[in-house]
């Protein structure tokens, strides 16, 4: 008994806290090959012939950066020089939601917020010189863009 109630004190005090590792410690990775499933723009779906158009692209994260297409006509390459008419995309994780940024040569660029879930990435994006969105919601009155994509290949 007295083996037991020491062994509580100890447990109590902090000695032997046991500790405890969470099912999800590695939250999911942003990196790997994605395609856009759904596109909003001010509350309204786009249409779907511009969305199809977007479905054929595939847009590309490595160590938080991404690329579009094969180095893509927009966006050049992770280190971009904007100077000669790449874009820069990158994802910060180190906020809740995460904060995604894009600089554009002749463009302010964009920013937004982003989550993922499972193999499904949201991001929810304005003009930079407008608030960085606070809600994945689209609307008339915001004209903010909600983007959907499915990831169709982990990263390597």
């Amino acid at each position: 008994m007295k083996i037991c109630c020491a062994f509580c004190l100890l447990m109590a005090s902090g000695f032997l806290a046991p500790s405890f590792v969470l099912a999800n410690d590695n939250p999911p990775t942003i990196d790997g090959e994605w395609t856009i499933e759904s596109f909003t723009l001010a509350g309204k779906p786009v249409e779907k012939n511009h969305l199809d158009r977007l479905q054929k692209t595939p847009y590309k994260v490595a160590a938080r950066k991404m690329t579009l297409g094969d180095g893509g006509t927009w966006i050049k390459t992770p280190a971009a020089d904007i100077a000669s008419g790449g874009a820069k995309v990158t994802f910060d994780d180190s906020k809740s939601p995460g904060v995604v940024k894009c600089e554009m040569l002749g463009s302010d660029g964009w920013h937004g917020i982003y989550k993922i879930d499972g193999d499904k990435l949201t991001i929810c994006r304005c003009s930079a010189d407008e608030p960085l969105p606070t809600e994945f919601e689209s609307s008339a009155e915001n004209k903010w863009q909600i983007r959907t994509y499915v990831r169709s290949r982990p990263a390597k």
